[in-house]
């Protein structure tokens, strides 16, 4: 008699299944037992940007909690190719301010490809110049 008033575990969207389950306005996930899996989500944002899907992955980006250096670097290296300085640049600026991570070699390295590949040497120059100001070393001392 108790198995007939069983409600059927709900089956998560396949975009759940790969992310994990969205999270409600309070910050905890919307569906009780199911909790994203932030390495996975990171490898899915690594696999969207080496597929040249830039803008899919910012996107997956931006509704992650807290993403990780490496997320952010993905998204970053997507944007060499395309030559999307501009958009390096502000991904660089939200790496500091919404996430509180500072630069390193390898961020700034992505940034200067995405210049190099429009040619924006001055955008480049003033990289450059951050860098030096900043401290980050270029090469072996």
């Amino acid at each position: 008699a108790s198995g007939r008033n069983k409600v059927p575990p709900r089956v998560p969207s396949p975009e759940e299944d790969i992310i994990g389950a969205p999270e409600a306005a309070d910050g905890q996930h919307a569906h009780a037992g199911m909790v994203p899996d932030s390495e996975l989500r990171r490898s899915l944002i690594s696999v969207m940007a080496s597929a040249g899907r830039w803008a899919d992955a910012y996107n997956l980006l931006q509704q992650t909690a807290n993403p990780s250096y490496s997320a952010y670097l993905s998204v970053l290296e997507s944007y060499v190719n395309p030559g999307l300085w501009q958009n390096s640049l502000n991904l660089a600026h939200e790496m500091e301010s919404r996430a509180h991570f500072r630069l390193n070699l390898k961020a700034y390295r992505l940034i200067l490809r995405a210049c190099k590949r429009r040619r924006r040497w001055d955008a480049a120059m003033e990289i450059l110049s951050t860098m030096r100001e900043r401290g980050v070393q270029t090469s072996n001392p």
